[in-house]
């Protein structure tokens, strides 16, 4: 992309850039909630199935190295 092209939306969007701030931080904000709200959501799903012998939220490792550390684990029962 022309690097005018980029300066024009830059000039276009200056006057809102505290709009753009302010999205952003909800962003940053309420993402780990959503995505724990997701998991949470996912958890809940396999603890309800009767096939499921046992299912839980694993923490694969440090939180502050990535964010995205759960997995969501499920072993289903023996036929």
């Amino acid at each position: 992309m022309p690097e005018k092209i980029i300066m024009d939306y830059y000039e276009k969007y200056k006057p809102r850039m505290n709009e753009l701030e302010a999205f952003n931080m909800l962003k940053v904000f309420l993402a780990p909630c959503i995505e724990t709200l997701i998991l949470l959501d996912r958890l809940c799903y396999l603890k309800e199935q009767e096939d499921i012998a046992w299912s839980a939220l694993v923490k694969l490792f440090d939180p502050v190295k990535s964010p995205r550390c759960y997995a969501v684990i499920a072993l289903k029962k023996q036929q």
